[in-house]
């Protein structure tokens, strides 16, 4: 079974818990981990995204990934301290991208992102511009980026740092950066775009009475999916994947799985277009912050 070209293995779940319901979850066993992995291969998905901070994530790619299978790789910086940032910041951006790939047991990655992009706007961020550049000037990386959260972010880093590539969060809830062009205008400059948060950390693919306490404002959005979804004869985790996969702008949808038979079902529900009367306006969320998964732990105890 081969998978939509665009859908890509995100691995944070190899190395951490993770997610809405990440106290449910804890890294799969490694017979476990090489079964996604081998699942991966026979969808032939082209994308593979990790990190330096997915604690052992790397290492399991590394050690697990079947030979055969050679997606584009893609990884992430350390994220450095606040404050002022000095040149041996840089060397240790290379170093840890060389630790990256040892660990990944690779040459080059396909790409290099910046795994925090407030570093590259503090003081001294220009030692990791200059670090990245170098990296992508010795060949030893193929494109390098960012990794944002918001247009903001967007727009600052594009005032200091030419990237090439950059990931985003995007959902059927989340539509802000399709709505106010961002993603048109990237397209425009011909950055590789990589979405993430298609299903908002599973929180979009929770039950009425799964929502946690503190995050009742997504009751709204949740009804409504499952609404549109028995409208149109698909189900709500196919409404979303289809969603994000039929952006024109989009390169890649980043999709974390702890079984491989969700990655076989994520494969199966990629091949299959949403049908052309869904409604694909934005799902109702009056609290936009409750969009970010980093205002959730203030909300809930996960």
């Amino acid at each position: 079974m081969k998978a939509h070209a665009k859908l890509a293995l995100g691995t944070v779940q190899l190395g951490l818990r993770y997610g809405i319901r990440e106290r449910d979850y804890k890294p799969p066993s490694p017979e476990e981990a090489a079964a996604i992995l081998a699942t991966a291969a026979a969808c032939g998905l082209n994308f593979l995204d990790t990190a330096f901070e997915y604690a052992e994530s790397e290492q399991v790619i590394g050690s697990l990934r079947p030979p055969h299978w050679q997606p584009r790789i893609i990884t992430k910086t350390p994220k450095f301290r606040e404050g002022g940032l000095f040149l041996k910041t840089g060397r240790w951006l290379q170093k840890a991208y060389e630790l990256s790939c040892a660990d990944l047991r690779v040459e080059t990655c396909h790409a290099l992102m910046v795994h925090n992009p407030e570093n590259l706007l503090q003081p001294g961020g220009h030692y990791l511009i200059e670090a990245l550049q170098a990296l992508k000037q010795s060949g030893k990386v193929g494109k390098i980026g960012v990794s944002v959260y918001d247009r903001h972010q967007v727009v600052e880093v594009s005032q200091v740092f030419p990237f090439e590539i950059i990931q985003l969060p995007l959902s059927l809830a989340d539509q802000r950066l399709l709505r106010d062009g961002t993603l048109r205008e990237l397209r425009s400059r011909g950055v590789e775009i990589h979405v993430r948060s298609a299903f908002l950390q599973g929180a979009l693919l929770l039950e009425a009475d799964e929502v946690p306490p503190g995050m009742e404002g997504l009751n709204p959005a949740l009804a409504e999916l499952k609404r549109r979804s028995a409208e149109a004869g698909v189900s709500v985790i196919h409404a979303l994947l289809g969603f994000t996969l039929d952006l024109s702008e989009v390169d890649a949808v980043v999709v974390g799985v702890n079984q491989a038979a969700q990655l076989e079902e994520l494969g199966r529900f990629s091949q299959r277009p949403l049908p052309k009367n869904f409604d694909r306006s934005p799902l109702p969320v009056s609290d936009e912050s409750l969009l970010n998964p980093g205002t959730w732990k203030r909300r809930i105890n996960i």
